[in-house]
C-alpha cells in the first residue's frame, strides 16, 4: 500500500515538474515575442541599406588590403627561396 502511494506521489510530482517547465517555457516565448514586437526599435529600410553598404565596403577594403600584403610577402618569400 505504501509503495503504491509513493508511486502515485512520484508520478504527481513528475507531472508538476513537467507543467512547471512547460509554463516556464511558454512564459519565455511570450516574453521574447513581446520584446521583438514592441520593445525593439527596428531600423528603416533606408538605414539598413546604408549600413549594409558600409559593412560590405569595409569588408572589401580589408580583404584587398590583407590580400595585397599577402601577395607582397609571398613574392618576397619566393624571391628569397629561389636565390
Amino acid at each position: 500500500m505504501a509503495k503504491n502511494r509513493n508511486a502515485k506521489t512520484k508520478a504527481a510530482q513528475q507531472v508538476k515538474n513537467v507543467r512547471a517547465k512547460r509554463e516556464g517555457f511558454l512564459s519565455f516565448v511570450s516574453g521574447v515575442k513581446v520584446e521583438l514586437l514592441h520593445r525593439v526599435l527596428w531600423p528603416k529600410l533606408k538605414d539598413m541599406k546604408s549600413y549594409s553598404i558600409t559593412v560590405i565596403g569595409f569588408i572589401l577594403f580589408w580583404a584587398l588590403y590583407i590580400g595585397l600584403w599577402d601577395f607582397i610577402f609571398a613574392k618576397g618569400m619566393e624571391t628569397l627561396v629561389t636565390r
